[in-house]
């Protein structure tokens, strides 16, 4: 099982989220409509409901009662995001469009990527590109942006870290905003 949905907030159901699931953060209509989206999906499924997962000690849903089902979600303004699958880890993120800052560029990416970028048309949309494709891998390893994710070569199509193959790629998002996913698919040969 592999799905993943990607729309503007006001397209899905804003439900309350659950204590456990708000990890110390205001359970705001955006928020609401990114865990209705995930509900939403798990129902379909029949891979129970939001109300059956709880985070883990870096703030990633998981489900204590099916650790093979892998979920992630993301929203900022003007899009929601989430993702499940059984097939694997799974990481998914959506970013408004936003300027491209040349010293957040230092910190964030490789001398390649920011060359990239700078010789780039639209400097905005390659930074954003692979800044959602960092986020989207760092939440599929369950590490957040660390030093080893900032380094990868995230404009590539498959990387290898931490052990784990994963698949990276760009998703349709409403108007201004990006989208990427990471995942990886087990197979008989894993």
């Amino acid at each position: 099982m592999f799905k993943h949905a990607v729309v503007e907030p006001g397209t899905v159901p804003s439900i309350p989220v659950p204590d456990v699931l708000l990890f110390g953060l205001p359970d705001t209509p955006v928020r609401g409509a990114a865990y209705g989206l995930l509900d939403g999906m798990l129902r379909d499924l029949d891979a129970g409901s939001v109300a059956d997962l709880v985070k883990d000690d870096l703030g990633r849903p998981f489900s204590p009662r099916n650790l093979d089902l892998f979920v992630s979600l993301a929203h900022t303004d003007g899009a929601v995001a989430a993702a499940i699958s059984t097939e694997g880890r799974i990481g998914i993120d959506v970013e408004a469009t936003t300027h491209y800052d040349p010293d957040i560029g230092n910190l964030v990416l490789t001398s390649a990527q920011r060359a990239l970028i700078e010789a780039s048309a639209n400097p905005d949309a390659h930074f954003l590109r692979l800044w959602t494709r960092k986020e989207a891998i760092g939440k599929a390893l369950g590490v957040g942006i660390e030093d080893d994710v900032l380094r990868c070569p995230a404009e590539n199509d498959r990387v290898l870290l931490r052990g784990h193959s994963l698949s990276i790629h760009d998703l349709s998002a409403p108007v201004g905003c990006y989208a990427a996913i990471a995942f990886e698919r087990k197979t008989r040969d894993d």
